[in-house]
């Protein structure tokens, strides 16, 4: 049995008993339940032959908290000083991840910073990003999310 099976399997059960509390009936339900699942994520997503660099990750989570946070007061702090001019509007970003997981990971961790949400893509192909402030280099903090997502989504040969 593959590591990505057991992380699968065992991910699940965790889970399970950290939702449903630990039980003998609890344990057996989980391990039925973590074993469909397990069974149904093979069918539905099978194991990529992706490998994702522990180090580089871990200090994009990072980056990332640190951004959302900050975006987050920022965004907090525009609420109640209304004064403050905003100037919202839609910026286009040219894709540089192909189409698929990698595109779809940098339009859902974009719309999680605060201040910024993925709208659609135009008839060019360019993704559309609504933003609170036009005048704020958001384009260019979109392409280094872009960058950075692509130094590590990377598909290894089959």
């Amino acid at each position: 049995m593959s590591r990505v099976w057991l992380w699968r399997f065992a991910s699940g059960y965790g889970i399970w008993l950290v939702l449903a509390g630990w039980s003998p009936w609890n344990a057996v339900v989980g391990t039925a339940a973590a074993a469909l699942a397990t069974w149904a994520g093979g069918v539905l997503l099978p194991p990529a032959k992706r490998r994702l660099p522990v180090l580089r990750v871990a200090r994009f989570a990072a980056v990332f908290l640190w951004q959302s946070v900050a975006a987050g007061v920022d965004v907090a702090w525009r609420v109640f000083q209304p004064k403050i001019p905003l100037r919202p509007g839609i910026v286009k970003v040219a894709p540089r991840l192909p189409a698929g997981p990698g595109r779809l990971l940098f339009r859902g961790l974009a719309s999680l910073q605060p201040g910024s949400l993925a709208c659609g893509v135009d008839e060019d192909g360019y993704l559309l990003f609504h933003c609170l402030d036009t005048r704020e280099d958001v384009e260019g903090a979109l392409s280094r999310l872009q960058d950075e997502i692509a130094g590590w989504w990377k598909e290894e040969p089959a």
